[in-house]
């Protein structure tokens, strides 16, 4: 596909004759240094990290890594995730994208929203239902091409001053070989009251992105000898960030709470922070234990667009207008109704009903 780099059909003076392709198996070390380049330009094992997102993705496939070409070089890079999501009782397909970037050099012409346009034709072509993204810039950039922010829940804790020391023994190092299933057990437990989760295949917890990302859980809690829940966290200089916490009781609940609240003491830290959803147990433990009250906030991070209606519609087995909205107010309700979120008009109540809530671990970001 070539056309001028504004992407909108019409040529800007100056402005370079722009290709749009996916990378052939030849140039995948030029987009991981283009990546490195621009992504983490501080961190040496970078090329390592995007190296894995290629080659140790079983879900990848060429045709995911979409490029813009200038006079032979490249110089803009979207990398397309193969992603399956769980929404109401059904499985739907999802093309995710990340890290869409462009050359320091060629920025401000549009590079990148063509890029955005490329891949959104190759959903398309290889039958996603709907593209997915996570953006690290803002909403804007995205919503004016026609994205749809997604609200997913936050939490804040100060825990200044809780010094109690607890027992840890029943805190478990897990490991996955080990422990895998009885980890996907508990995940899969928790993740079906929610709407529009990531379905995670076994490969998922165990290839290169997913250890990249720390998909797998390091630290368990035991209740009766039996692993009764799982944590997964971050040590940042804003604090603690908990990224995913699954359990099957009050008590496991509790005691992962105990657990972070020994390691924020332990760096001298005085915030737990996350992703989970609102009202979670977990943050009501921990609210228990620090005495004290959670803020719960909110980011829209999360954005979600139409690829193939037709198949959605197919999917989705509901009682859907046989066209795509084209009212910006009325699709950004709709993908709001489809997904459990809270919604500024009823104009979709009466076609989609009672949807759980949407809720999407902070581990599956990609």
């Amino acid at each position: 596909m070539r056309f001028p780099s504004t992407g909108a059909g019409s040529r800007r003076s100056g402005s370079p004759l722009v290709e749009y392709r996916f990378a052939s198996d030849d140039e995948l070390e030029a987009c991981i240094d283009l990546q490195h380049l621009v992504l983490r330009p501080d961190q040496e094992d970078a090329p390592a990290r995007y190296r894995s997102y290629v080659r140790e993705d079983p879900t990848y496939r060429l045709g995911q890594t979409r490029i813009a070409v200038v006079d032979g070089r490249i110089v803009g890079h979207l990398r397309v995730w193969d992603r399956k999501l769980s929404l109401r009782g059904k499985t739907i397909t999802a093309g995710g994208i990340g890290s869409l970037l462009t050359h320091p050099d060629y920025r401000g012409q549009g590079i990148a929203s063509g890029l955005l346009a490329d891949a959104e034709q190759y959903f398309k072509e290889v039958d996603y239902d709907i593209g997915l993204l996570f953006s690290i810039i803002g909403t804007p950039f995205y919503d004016r091409r026609g994205w749809t922010p997604i609200p997913i829940s936050t939490f804040e804790l100060d825990v200044t001053g809780v010094n109690e020391v607890f027992d840890a023994s029943s805190y478990i190092a897990l490991s996955i070989d080990r422990d895998l299933a009885r980890v996907r057990e508990l995940h899969g437990e928790l993740t079906s009251t929610y709407s529009a989760t990531e379905i995670r295949d076994e490969s998922y917890w165990s290839t290169g992105p997913a250890r990249y990302r720390n998909v797998f859980p390091p630290t368990g809690v035991s209740v009766d000898g039996k692993l009764a829940g799982y944590i997964n966290w971050n040590d940042t200089k804003e604090g603690v960030w908990v990224a995913e916490c699954c359990g099957r009781s009050e008590e496991a609940y509790r005691l992962m709470g105990e657990a972070v609240l020994s390691s924020v003491r332990s760096m001298q830290l005085t915030r737990i922070l996350g992703s989970l959803s609102e009202g979670h147990p977990f943050v009501s433990q921990l609210e228990s234990l620090a005495g004290r009250s959670a803020e719960w906030s909110s980011h829209d991070e999360m954005m979600v667009k139409v690829s193939r209606w037709d198949l959605l519609q197919e999917k989705l087995d509901l009682d859907l207008p046989e066209v795509f909205p084209e009212n910006r107010n009325e699709i950004d309700d709709f993908w709001r109704s489809l997904l459990g979120c809270p919604r500024k008009t009823d104009t979709w109540s009466d076609h989609l009903g009672h949807c759980a809530p949407t809720f999407y671990w902070w581990t599956d970001i990609f």
